[in-house]
């Protein structure tokens, strides 16, 4: 038996109106009343098939005052409010498809857009626009197991993905944003002017076989406090209860201050008095709980927040002390097993991982020198920013070290190799570069004398440490006799996967040029192949093998140009030589080789056609020629330890065989603050029209680039004084970075600082899938999401908040996608050791990363303008000398300046304020002021105040709110008057004992004692 309600408007039709027009069909929102519906009937109907469920939607869609409404209602009759409403799991799925264009009909076009239907039993319904806007409109009803609006949501966002994927559009066609309580599912249909309905039966039963339709399994939810769950401007209804009296009023109070932010006592009191009288409550009860009791309680109260389900960030945190000593076992426990294998430890940045890596290593290298032995170590960094301090600290262990560069770098200023740039440009096309422009048995560089080059290379067979970038990873060193190094360990520190990947592209009209060599027939196989859809079968049917692709690769190669280089040339001759060829011939051999590859794994990963066909994407991943490599075994010769923070297993599985994996999770510093702000800090919102963009991206338009522009001078503004990371394109915009992404591992510049983290590296799922299939280049075809990324519900870890949040669908993908978005925030946050030291960290994102959250803040309120303004002992409410006083409200118009002012009967209470009005020098009107502690100083010193006077009631005033202020500020004379008196003696009954807990005044405020005689305030 399945459960749903109904809403029955008592003043409005809940149904939309069309007319006939010049231009067809239009829609007449004045007519339509369910907008101004305020009032309502709720109903339980319990249905037991999906045959019961079309006969109700029939019945309804003769009903104009009847919607459908999601989740549980919990009062009979009312508002329409969040906080009236439970979100409980239901068998039943309501899905919204919104303009869809199909050529068939409307339960084919339900099967396209939803293919788990197919064979199963559904009901689909004409939405009220279906046959006036284009496209198919329909509500579709399935069986499932019992799953609530926040899951239904997770899984619309799927599917509206796949079907934009599968269309080939970025559109909503699945309106994932209905699943909410409260929600209205309109089921009317429309009242039509001078039009036939297209529809006359709005339901339609599809039959198929019973049941629940399969869903994928989602982790478990946990339940999150979100945003408000009132609508702004729609009245609670009162859930009495007389035996919870207390509880009824007080959550009446948190609706009408969640829909009303800026409403005062009186208001709430008069709502209150109507749903009183609406439900008959006693006098006695209505006295007891009346306007006294709201006046000394109402302005505490606070808005509610809606309680969602978000996906939680599981994560076995320990304290630093048990993480170190984890830590300290694990390397000691590699290096004690002395036989080949790959260790993985992931543990949090700021650990100390290369330390007691290098400890431990020491400790090595002096028992093998102890006895008559070596030990030489191998450790592959993200790049040299550390290498200084490496090999320092590898010295105080008593190891010997140094740092192998690259030949285009530079050491002290000078080049490590004067010829860099042309060996650069023959890679592939002469064998051995050494010979050619170092020296052979003819010739040698004049450079070759004093070469830090080889300078560096003569080093590796002494040093016990030597010290390379992940990018000397796939590089093979050619070897000379006698002059080799072989390490007894390798040490990876940090993500390293980048420096194997490579990518290209390739348009097949230059591809497939038949008069470039003798194979030219498979060329116009390969065509005819991607023309009907590149597949492993259709490859095979065209004839294609790994012997072929061998052919193919050799007369290609038959191709490279020759280039004559010789070691007496100068660096400038050798570039000359290096450059003056035709390099496309090694992209087409390059395509041959993955397919090749591609055919021998049985898997097209390295390969992605165009959507149009007309070029293909090489995605793949290089060797590991850095390692000792056993090649029977398959398996690395040497032990191999992975250190990293931001690394996922998927990723290192795919490249090495993994034989251990650790995982620690250190907590956060106790002294360290971690705030997140949501907001939209994405390259697009922060760099559009900048630089390479407009060309890019055609971004042209002036309002935009005007907004990214104020939003980088707001970032600037509310980062002052504190480090700030960021997109590195920030730079040349003016925007002062302390760092950028992808480029911080390891550096302790910032250690117990306060740093601020803005947007996220996020790139198109394109690129990122591109990624993933380098990396599993073997392994199962990728699945792709389309345009962009489908959103998961994902909670803050520390519960403060949640946010919906990019997921891929594949979760290969996924892992990468993590990697560099939240692993490069993550590395970013770990500049300021938060789980070493104290130090506040900032969080410009709306995506949600694995560090607790201490409390969750609005980027508007963080501006220095917004600062002054909290900061400030007044307020007021006159526009006028708001514009003077507040730098928030230049620009602004009065009606503006009104409107933002905010809760000023809350503040006034909050701040114990005056409520007067002041005039100022060459002025005749008065100015409404609410003056706190230290406020007539504030204001006197930026304006010239002549006169003040308490608050007189003026024709445009409300009536209510005016009365609340005016009794606030007597109550606030009254504490005064109070606090002098408890300054003079002690307040002692008529026993000589000192007073305690609270007394009325005759305004009837409340007032705890101990709270005047220590300046407090009144008791709520």
């Amino acid at each position: 038996m399945h459960e749903i309600y109904t809403a029955t408007s008592t003043t409005h039709e809940l149904r939309k109106v069309w007319r006939d027009g010049s231009d067809g069909p239009w829609q007449d929102e004045k007519a339509e009343g369910y907008r101004y519906a305020s009032d309502f009937i709720y109903e339980r109907h319990d249905v037991g098939s999906l045959e019961d469920v079309c006969a109700l939607l029939n019945r309804l869609a003769d009903a104009p005052s009847i919607s459908l409404v999601l989740g549980r209602p919990m009062i009979e009759r009312g508002g329409r409010t969040g906080l009236d409403f439970d979100d409980v799991p239901s068998g039943l799925c309501i899905a919204d498809l919104d303009s869809l264009d199909f050529d068939g009909t409307s339960e084919e076009a339900v099967k396209f857009a939803f293919p788990f239907l197919h064979g199963r039993k559904f009901v689909y319904a004409f939405s009220p626009s279906a046959g006036f806007k284009p496209g198919h409109r329909l509500r579709v009803v399935f069986e499932v197991e019992p799953i609530d609006l926040t899951m239904m949501q997770v899984h619309a966002e799927h599917w509206n993905a796949d079907l934009a994927m599968r269309v080939g559009i970025d559109r909503k066609f699945i309106d994932y944003g209905i699943y909410k309580p409260s929600g209205f599912v309109f089921t009317a249909r429309p009242a039509l002017k001078g039009l036939q309905d297209p529809y006359p039966v709005r339901a339609v039963l599809v039959d198929g076989a019973d049941g629940p339709v399969p869903m994928p399994k989602l982790p478990d939810m946990i339940e999150v406090d979100v945003g408000p769950s009132v609508n702004l401007g729609q009245t609670p209804t009162l859930r009495w209860d007389a035996s919870q009296r207390h509880n009824a009023v007080l959550n009446f109070m948190i609706g009408f201050r969640t829909a009303f932010p800026d409403s005062v006592y009186t208001e709430c009191w008069a709502a209150l008095k109507a749903e009183y009288d609406r439900l008959g409550v006693h006098q006695s009860d209505q006295s007891t709980f009346g306007e006294k009791y709201l006046k000394t309680r109402f302005h505490k109260v606070r808005g509610a927040k809606r309680k969602r389900k978000a996906f939680p960030i599981s994560r076995n945190e320990v304290p630093l002390d048990q993480a170190t000593a984890q830590l300290k076992q694990a390397i000691k426990d590699f290096l004690d097993v002395e036989k080949p294998g790959v260790k993985v430890i992931e543990a949090e940045a700021g650990l100390g991982k290369t330390f007691w890596a290098l400890y431990w290593m020491g400790v090595e290298t002096r028992y093998a020198e102890n006895t008559n032995g070596i030990f030489l170590t191998d450790l592959y960094v993200p790049n040299h920013n550390l290498s200084a301090q490496i090999e320092a600290d590898a010295r105080a262990q008593g190891m010997s070290a140094y740092t192998e560069l690259g030949r285009g770098q530079e050491l002290n200023g000078r080049p490590v190799c004067t010829k860099a740039e042309a060996i650069s440009k023959v890679q592939g096309i002469i064998p051995e570069s050494r010979k050619a422009f170092c020296g052979n048995d003819e010739a040698t560089c004049a450079d070759r004398q004093g070469c830090l080059w080889w300078e560096i290379h003569d080093k590796s067979l002494t040093h016990d440490l030597r010290i390379r970038t992940h990018a000397h990873l796939p590089l093979q060193i050619a070897k000379e006799h006698g002059r080799t190094r072989v390490p007894n360990a390798v040490v990876i520190d940090e993500n390293f996967l980048g420096a194997l990947i490579k990518q290209s592209y390739l348009d097949f009209k230059d591809l497939c040029d038949v008069t470039r060599h003798d194979m030219g027939e498979w060329m116009l196989k390969l065509a005819q192949v991607v023309k009907e859809g590149m597949t492993l079968e259709r490859l095979d049917a065209a004839g294609f093998t790994v012997d072929i692709c061998k052919a193919l690769i050799k007369a290609e190669n038959d191709l490279a140009p020759m280039v004559e280089i010789t070691p007496d040339m100068s660096a400038a001759e050798a570039l000359t030589a290096a450059t003056d060829y035709n390099g496309a011939w090694y992209r087409y051999a390059s395509f041959w080789r993955r397919l090749r590859d591609a055919l021998e794994a049985r898997s097209l990963n390295r390969l992605r056609i165009t959507q149009n066909k007309k070029g293909v994407f090489l995605n793949w991943r290089q060797k590991i020629a850095g390692i000792p490599w056993d090649h029977e075994t398959n398996r690395p010769r040497v032990p191999v330890l992975i250190m990293s923070a931001t690394i996922k297993r998927s990723m290192i599985e795919a490249v090495l065989p993994i034989d251990e994996w650790v995982t620690i999770e250190v907590e956060k510093h106790e002294d360290a603050k971690v705030i997140q702000v949501p907001v939209n800090m994405s390259k697009s919102a922060l760099l559009y029209g900048t630089g390479e963009r407009v060309e890019d991206y055609q971004e042209t338009a002036k309002d935009k680039k005007e907004a990214a522009r104020q939003l980088r001078e707001d970032v600037t503004a509310v980062s002052e004084g504190r480090h700030l990371f960021s997109y590195k394109s920030l730079v040349d915009e003016g925007v002062p970075l302390s760092g950028w992404f992808n480029s911080l591992e390891g550096l302790n510049d910032w250690a117990g600082g306060e740093i601020d983290i803005v947007g996220r590296p996020l790139p198109a799922p394109l690129d990122v899938e591109d990624i993933a299939r380098a990396i599993h280049q073997d392994g199962d075809p990728i699945v792709p999401v389309g345009a962009w990324y489908p959103k998961r519900p994902i909670a803050m870890f520390g519960g403060a908040g949640m946010s919906w949040c990019e997921r891929h669908i594949d979760p290969r993908v996924e892992d990468v996608r993590w990697v560099i978005c939240e692993g490069a925030m993550m590395q970013a946050a770990a500049r300021a050791r938060h789980v070493r030291r104290g130090c506040k960290i900032r969080l410009f994102t709306s995506l949600v990363l694995p560090i607790k959250v201490d409390e969750v803040q609005q980027f508007d309120r963080l501006h220095p303008k917004e600062l002054d303004y909290d900061f400030a002992p007044v307020r007021t409410s006159t526009p006028k000398l708001a514009a003077r006083l507040f730098r928030k409200f230049e620009g602004m118009s009065a009606p503006g300046i009104k409107g933002a002012v905010g809760g000023l009967f809350e503040w006034a209470m909050d701040r114990e304020a005056e409520f007067v009005e002041v005039r100022l020098q060459g002025e005749k009107h008065w100015s409404r002021v609410w003056i706190a502690a230290g406020g007539w100083r504030w204001l006197c010193d930026r304006v010239p105040v002549v006169d003040w006077r308490y608050a007189v009631a003026r024709k445009d005033d409300h009536a209510q709110r005016f009365e609340a202020m005016r009794m606030q500020s007597e109550h606030v004379e009254e504490l005064r008057a109070l606090r002098e008196a408890f300054e003079r003696e002690p307040w002692l009954d008529e026993d000589g004992v000192v007073l305690e807990g609270t007394v009325t005044t005759g305004a009837g405020w409340s007032i705890d004692v101990q709270d005047v005689v220590g300046g407090g305030r009144a008791r709520s």
